[in-house]
């Protein structure tokens, strides 16, 4: 069971909540050294973010996690080696932080990530960073290990040549709610939309007109879990954050999950929309600019979506600016 935040994070003098920057921030520190489990509830969102790419180290090898005792196979050679998420170049990393994306951790497999390995290098996602066993028992493989074991899409490498959109990671609004729709929820791992070459994302002008059949899996059920519709939430930096409900069960008697494809256009279609109303608000100044003079739906790249709650997801966005160098933080 987690602990709850008040034994982890206590308040100062005068001070009524903690921040998931904070938390967090104990999350890196504290559960990564393995002395406590992760938090339950970081009572309000980050009070501050970054406001801009941030820099882009060298990457490092591509792995990925398992959280289950390491158990390396094969030769040197194979990079089946003890390797940290915060450490990573990957896409969760970026788009929250380092501090976040280990709180993030923590609330999707609700295990201590002192636990927590990376695996890498499989001939499909040679950019993947898997897991041996997954945040929910329903899901599907991506891949096998010679040794017969499963593997499961946890993250990706970033790639330098576009940046990734950092976000907030958005929290539920008290206790209650964040007991029930995060820590008591089997959330789902991230969907990627991965190229049948192997290329994470495509263009969001592509995604709109339809063109998805390149994907992998392209006409299998988005692994989206039960329900009938969720919230798509942005938190694009500089902007109120922003959400909008879809459906994600298609229209037959049936009712079935939506495909892979389908989920895939209809993000990207509340991206647009996204795009379309912070263009006509008042715009501030800086990298991620929307709208005349700044980003538009021609720079934006769709990679895949991170489920923060039962009922909401993130989009993982990509936009083809020059790199600015600012700290990670």
């Amino acid at each position: 069971m987690l602990l709850s935040t008040a034994a982890i994070l206590r308040d100062s003098p005068g001070t009524s909540c903690v921040t998931t920057h904070e938390v967090a921030s104990s999350v890196n520190t504290a559960i990564l050294g393995g002395q406590i489990k992760p938090p339950t509830y970081p009572f309000s969102p980050p009070s501050e973010g970054p406001s801009g790419p941030r820099k882009l180290d060298s990457s490092p090898p591509a792995m990925a996690y398992h959280h289950s005792r390491f158990s390396p196979i094969g030769s040197q050679n194979q990079t089946f080696l003890p390797f940290r998420l915060v450490h990573s170049e990957g896409f969760l990393t970026k788009m929250f932080g380092r501090r976040d994306a280990a709180f993030f951790i923590g609330t999707l497999f609700k295990v201590n990530s002192r636990n927590l390995y990376l695996v890498g290098n499989m001939p499909e996602y040679l950019s993947g960073l898997m897991v041996q066993s997954p945040s929910n028992l329903d899901a599907r493989a991506d891949a096998i290990r010679p040794d017969n074991q499963p593997l499961w899409l946890l993250d990706m490498i970033a790639q330098p040549m576009y940046q990734v959109v950092p976000q907030k990671m958005w929290t539920p609004p008290n206790q209650s709610d964040w007991h029930r729709y995060v820590e008591q929820a089997s959330l789902h791992l991230p969907v990627f939309f991965i190229q049948n070459d192997g290329a994470a994302g495509l263009p969001l002008v592509r995604a709109l007109a339809g063109d998805t059949a390149s994907l992998r899996g392209a006409n299998m059920p988005a692994p989206l879990g039960g329900g009938h519709s969720t919230q798509i939430r942005i938190a694009w930096p500089g902007y109120d954050s922003w959400e909008r409900q879809i459906q994600i069960r298609d229209q037959t008697r049936q009712r079935n999950e939506i495909t892979l494809e389908r989920f895939a256009k209809v993000v990207s279609g509340v991206v647009d929309r996204f795009l379309t109303d912070a263009s006509s608000t008042a715009t501030p100044d800086g990298p991620w600019r929307v709208g005349h003079a700044g980003i538009t739906r021609d720079n934006v790249f769709i990679v895949g979506a991170v489920q923060v709650s039962a009922g909401g997801w993130m989009p993982i966005l990509q936009v083809n600016i020059p790199p600015i160098v600012t700290s990670t933080h």
